[in-house]
Order: C-alpha cells, then structure tokens, then sequence
C-alpha cells in the first residue's frame, strides 16, 4: 500500500511538472529566456528621424515581459502612452515577430549588401537621406539582438521579393497595429469599439465578415479628447489582380471604416468599400 502512495506521489510530481511545462511554453513563443528584470523592455522599435543633422531617436514602442507596452503618444512625440496586452495579445505578437517572420535571424549587414545589389541590378533610386531608419531591439535574459532597416516602407514596396525586408515590414506592421491600439486606449477600449462597428457592418452589409483590432490602421487624437479611428481591410494583392478583384468574396474585398469616438456623444462610424454583394 504505502509503495503504491509513493508511486502515485511520483506520477503526481511528473504529470504537474509536465502540466507546468507546457503551461510555461503556451505563454511564450520567444526563443530565448525573456528578461529577469521587468523593467527591461523584451521588444523596441526605434525610429531614428533622417530629417535632423542631431539623428533624432524616437523610441515608438517597447515591450516588457509581462506584457505592458508603452507607445509615442504622436507620432515623433517623446511623451508616451502605455496599456498592458493580454496573455494571447502578448503570445500572439512574439509568434508574429519570432516563429512566422523568424525576427532574430534577420541580420543588418547582409540584408543592407541585398538591397544595394538589388536596387543596382533594377534601377531602382535610393531612398532621400531624410528617410527613418527603422530599428528593432531585442534583449531577453542573457542575449541582445538588432537589426536595421533604412526607409523600411519604401524598400518592401521596391522589393517585394527580397525575405528579409518582407520579414521586417510584416514585424514593422505587426508592431505598428500595437501602437494605434495603445494610442486608441487600449485592447479593451478597442474590442468595444468594434462591437458597434461589426453589429453596423452585420446590419448594413450582411457577409463582408468582422474587423478586429489587427485591422486597425490610423488613429488621430484632439485636443478635445476625440479620437479618429480607421480600420481597414486590403485584399490580398495576388487576388486584387484577378479581375480586377470583383469575384473576391465580399469578407475578402477592400473596406475601409471610419470612427469618431467624441466625450459623451455616440459613436459616429462611417463605412467605404466594395461591399455589394458578388
């Protein structure tokens, strides 16, 4: 009896030390230890504006391991804004960054050697000396890694087949969303938003399918405390060319919608796109 005890004791440890590993490995996709200290930001991305002989550096978003996030209240601004992503916010964006666009294999010099090769090879024009230069930064328990990018934007529009410029402006884009949502107020404020948002487009346009906050693309705040919201949809390029895009399915077609959230008033929300049905 006592020996079964001690055997049922042992199955108990293991099965919750597996139960606690997987639970460990659900809340992080990062490849590497995240820091030790909160106060250590896991992800940066840096703006370094071109336009000043000073190389004015904006620190446009970062990270912290339990998933607070501050943002540039504007664009530019040095004064900041902050929220804190969810558990599944937090997994989904290291997942984004990490495993689909595989961050931390992205070097600066070789991928700067590609794009000089290729601008050459296509005569296509260099980026003004004013352009940004994109930087991210990422630091976990016991490693550092950066990786640069001049006129990131303008580069993946040039080279829409060169990996690690697409791998970059899909983590720039990813990271980007983060920012209007934070300056927006926050995952929750958005998730509200979206609800009057969504129950409109299930009314006025039945099948064009929902927005979520990934679609959030501008966010523009007043003084008086009103924010202006976009949120668009773009058709995947590939299919936009199919004719024209016209035979896309109606949750696929270009949408675009637009919010006023003004104090005390309702939401005034206003709807573009080809929503017809096919």
């Amino acid at each position: 009896m006592r020996q079964t005890a001690i055997t049922c004791c042992v199955m108990s440890a293991l099965l919750a030390g597996q139960a606690s590993g997987l639970l460990a490995a659900e809340r992080t996709a990062t490849p590497f230890a995240l820091p030790r200290d909160p106060s250590t930001p896991v992800v940066t991305m840096t703006f370094v504006d071109g336009r000043s002989a000073d190389a004015v550096v904006v620190e446009e978003l970062m990270i912290f391991a339990d998933g607070r996030v501050t943002a540039a209240a504007e664009p530019g601004s040095r004064a900041r804004v902050s929220a804190q992503l969810s558990p599944s916010e937090w997994l989904k964006i290291q997942r984004i960054l990490f495993v689909d666009n595989d961050l931390l294999g992205c070097q600066t010099e070789p991928i700067e050697d590609s794009i000089a090769a290729l601008r050459r090879q296509r005569q296509r024009p260099q980026p003004g000396p004013d352009a940004a230069m994109t930087v991210f930064t990422v630091q976990g328990d016991q490693m550092k890694h950066a990786v640069r990018c001049h006129a990131l934007g303008l580069t993946a529009t040039q080279l829409p087949d060169q990996p690690e410029v697409q791998r970059l402006f899909a983590c720039q884009q990813c990271l980007q969303n983060v920012v209007h949502v934070v300056r927006a107020g926050g995952y929750e404020q958005i998730h509200r938003t979206l609800e009057s948002v969504n129950t409109r487009l299930a009314r006025q346009h039945p099948g064009c399918g929902r927005l979520s906050s990934a679609d959030l693309h501008l966010v523009d705040r007043h003084p008086d405390g009103t924010r202006y919201l976009q949120f668009c949809r773009m058709p995947c390029p590939e299919n936009a060319l199919q004719n024209g895009g016209v035979d896309l399915p109606t949750d696929e077609r270009f949408l675009m919608v637009s919010v006023y959230e003004r104090p005390g008033q309702p939401l005034e929300i206003s709807i573009v796109g080809d929503t017809t049905d096919p």
